[in-house]
C-alpha cells in the first residue's frame, strides 16, 4: 500500500455529524454512556483511530465531499 485516501459515501456531505434527533430522544450523546469510565474509554479509543491514522508510514488524503462537522472533522485533521 503507497497511500491511503478516505472519501465519504454521500453526495453532500463527508460526515454530517452526530443524529441530533437521536440524542434528543435519548438515544445518543451522554445517554450512550453508563458511567464516566465508559465514556471516557470510548473517547480514548476514538483518539487511538486518529492517532493511528496520524502514524501511517503512508500519506492519507481525505477526499471531502460537502460537508464534514463534528468529529469526522478532527478525523480529516489526521490526513
Amino acid at each position: 500500500m503507497r497511500v491511503v485516501i478516505v472519501t465519504g459515501a454521500g453526495e453532500k456531505a463527508f460526515s454530517a455529524g452526530i443524529d441530533l434527533k437521536m440524542v434528543a430522544s435519548g438515544g445518543g450523546g451522554a445517554a450512550v454512556f453508563s458511567d464516566y469510565r465508559e465514556g471516557y474509554d470510548r473517547l480514548y479509543n476514538l483518539k487511538m483511530i486518529f492517532t493511528m491514522y496520524e502514524e501511517l508510514a503512508v500519506p492519507v488524503i481525505a477526499a471531502i465531499n460537502g460537508y464534514c462537522l463534528g468529529a469526522a472533522l478532527e478525523f480529516i485533521l489526521c490526513c
